[in-house]
């Protein structure tokens, strides 16, 4: 980093769009002479709505239809849709709460009545697409926080990780700093500079979140820390967002300890020895 404090670079993705299908009904190719069968579904309000219907213009048959959601990976969801049957119009009404972002789809049978049986009379389905974003992150410290010259670099997963959240774009914006080190000691030119890092894209919902402090401010302030035997730190409140809206915000601080000990922490935290 360029910046001789903190500068926190933070990538991340959002989801790929999904867009709802046209609102009407779709009705199925494959719905068998003398009747019509159409479903429908769509995703608002964080609820897939939708119905499948059958129906003869005499009024003749007694028909039944056996519908149900599936999620993206296409297990059937029981409960999902209601089932129903009778004379001339049945109709298998559907509300589900989805658990995953993707294409849900609703489909299932018709069937009429001949004597004692029932004989198949077509089928049909209907996408939904969900789309939720995300509604926070995992942090991973640790063995897979890398401790440099320029900061530490925490990996963060974005939450639902079912989900590619790797097509668009997340901004990053970061609040002036509390630099208690600049305001105890004045060692360095000025407070730390928080610029937010530019917008990035994730791979594999993953990012890296690097907040720097290199050796140069490190070395002004940790020998008067030791010999003090005290400690400072800086604070700044940092927002992520996508498409205008907030999905998860932190305290990003750095701790530096008399016993040469440098503590940096976004939700979580590492720990490097300086020495310079």
């Amino acid at each position: 980093m360029k910046v001789y404090i903190v500068r926190a670079v933070l990538l991340a993705a959002i989801l790929a769009t999904f867009l709802p299908g046209v609102a009407r009904a779709q009705e199925s190719a494959n719905c068998d002479w003398g009747f019509y069968c159409t479903v429908y579904a769509q995703y608002t309000g964080g609820q897939i709505t939708g119905y499948m219907q059958v129906y003869d213009d005499d009024g003749d048959w007694y028909l039944s239809v056996s519908a149900s959601m599936s999620s993206p990976s296409g297990v059937e969801e029981p409960w999902s849709c209601s089932s129903d049957e009778g004379y001339g119009d049945v109709i298998s009404n559907c509300n589900y709460t989805p658990f995953a972002n993707g294409i849900w789809e609703l489909g299932g049978n018709f069937y009429y009545q001949v004597e004692t049986w029932w004989e198949w009379a077509g089928d049909a389905y209907y996408d939904a697409a969900v789309s939720q974003p995300p509604s926070g992150e995992d942090t991973v410290a640790g063995p897979s926080a890398c401790c440099g010259n320029d900061g530490f670099q925490f990996t963060v997963t974005l939450q639902p990780t079912y989900f590619n959240f790797d097509a668009y774009q997340t901004v990053e914006n970061v609040g002036p700093a509390n630099d208690e080190c600049y305001t105890t000691y004045h060692a360095t030119a000025g407070p730390a500079q928080t610029a937010s890092a530019p917008a990035f894209y994730t791979h594999g919902n993953i990012y890296y979140d690097t907040i720097a402090s290199p050796y140069s401010y490190v070395a002004a302030y940790q020998p008067l820390v030791i010999a003090n035997n005290t400690s400072c730190n800086w604070t700044a409140f940092q927002i992520m967002s996508y498409n205008g809206s907030q999905y998860t915000s932190r305290y990003l601080w750095q701790t530096i300890g008399p016993g040469r000990q440098v503590t940096t922490c976004r939700t979580v935290c590492a720990e490097e020895n300086y020495y310079y």
